[in-house]
């Protein structure tokens, strides 16, 4: 993983930096990528009712914000 900071250069070839946890850009994409890995599974995990429970209030997601702000 090739995270672009300075520290990076020339250490392609292994595929990612020596400081990989240190890295604050590496630590977001490691904790995002956790978090999407454990919503997918939790997500798999669940009965067909709360799947399309949770299909439809993902829908109204981005109409929350205008309904209780406007």
């Amino acid at each position: 993983m090739s995270c672009g900071c300075a520290k990076n250069e020339g250490e392609e070839a292994e595929g990612r930096c020596e400081h990989y946890m240190k890295c604050p850009k590496c630590r977001c994409i490691a904790c995002l990528t956790l978090i999407v890995v454990v919503g997918a599974v939790w997500y798999s995990r669940q009965d067909e009712s709360k799947k399309r429970f949770l299909k439809h209030l993902g829908k109204q997601v981005p109409y929350l914000p205008a309904r209780y702000y406007a």
